[in-house]
């Protein structure tokens, strides 16, 4: 199979491979070697389409992100995180109060049009309450 990419749309692609690969990869101590090797056929592409200065060698001959293509990727991976910490916060939150108020069984037996309405009713609100003051009057209880 052949692919024909503009600089541009190589550049993407790798940005793309290389942050699926460390999504995929980065928290395994065994990697997913088929993510791996596709990600190292593109840095080996890179200076065949200009962009060598996206990808470094160590001593071993192993390619890897430049300092440069990280500092690209960190900044999507930064905005993914916060996304994903108020979106994970706002569900634990909401899970707990609606078992809080109901019970587990309660919550199972809930119609889900019920179920829906008070889940988005509660996770609008702790929306709303962080968007203002951030984590200002979250506080732990023991």
């Amino acid at each position: 199979m052949t692919l024909e990419l503009d600089k541009k749309q190589y550049e993407n692609l790798l940005k793309l491979a290389a942050l699926g690969n460390a999504l995929a990869n980065s928290y395994r101590e065994e990697p997913i070697d088929e993510f791996d090797s596709i990600v190292e056929m593109l840095y080996k592409k890179a200076d065949e389409a200009g962009l060598s200065d996206l990808v470094q060698k160590d001593e071993e001959g192993t390619l890897y992100p430049s300092e440069g293509l990280e500092m690209m990727l960190h900044s999507f991976v930064e905005e993914y995180d916060q996304s994903l910490f108020w979106d994970r916060l706002i569900e634990s939150l909401v899970e707990r109060d609606m078992i809080a108020k109901h019970g587990e069984e309660g919550v199972d037996a809930l119609k889900e049009e019920d179920y829906l309405e008070e889940q988005t009713k509660l996770a609008e609100g702790y929306a709303a309450e962080f968007e203002e003051n951030d984590i200002d009057n979250l506080y732990l209880k023991k």
